[in-house]
């Protein structure tokens, strides 16, 4: 017997240019940051979390979400603006990758390229698991990566494995947040 295999991609979330049509159309917007969301394989020498939440941000991001820095520095306009293969660790993954190590230049293998750690979070309260925000996680376990190299170097469709089978999924943004004045 053979069996008929279809391929499907399913399409949702938020798009670029409903990012553009609520800047435009809502002037009391001070701030609108994008957020896109994926899963791939995070991993330092042999420690590794199979499925990491990686998010990519701009810059704003910080300030907007209110997150603190424990080590080093957030994402930059100049990261963002060349693509730079940098990284920080909430502080959840820091310790899953690093366990006690010092993670501040190394390298942490997303997916199939190598970023450089610049920054580490501090370790996030339960207020900052925000509900209906980027999948209602807490962000101690994420990983953030300027939101350009999510464009460019993982792009909008992701092919999720899981029990044998494949599916595709296409985002652009997962989230767009916004502070009005």
């Amino acid at each position: 017997t053979s069996t008929q295999q279809q391929n499907m991609v399913l399409e949702y979330g938020l798009q670029y240019k409903d990012l553009e049509r609520l800047k435009a159309t809502l002037p009391t917007i001070t701030d609108a940051i994008p957020i896109s969301l994926i899963t791939q394989p995070a991993s330092q020498e042999e420690r590794q979390i199979p499925n990491a939440r990686i998010l990519g941000v701009t810059p704003e991001y910080r300030r907007v979400k209110n997150v603190r820095l424990r080590r080093g520095r957030f994402i930059t306009a100049p990261d963002h603006r060349y693509t730079a293969k940098v990284a920080v660790l909430g502080s959840g993954a820091a310790q899953r990758l690093f366990q006690y190590q010092d993670p501040m230049g190394k390298p942490v293998r997303l997916g199939e390229d190598v970023y450089q750690v610049i920054g580490v979070l501090a370790g996030q309260t339960s207020g900052n698991s925000t509900p209906g925000a980027a999948g209602q996680q807490d962000l101690n376990d994420d990983i953030f990566i300027p939101l350009s190299c999510i464009q460019r170097r993982f792009g909008d469709l992701q092919a999720i494995s899981s029990a044998g089978s494949m599916s595709f999924e296409r985002t652009e943004l997962n989230e767009i947040t916004m502070r009005v004045a």
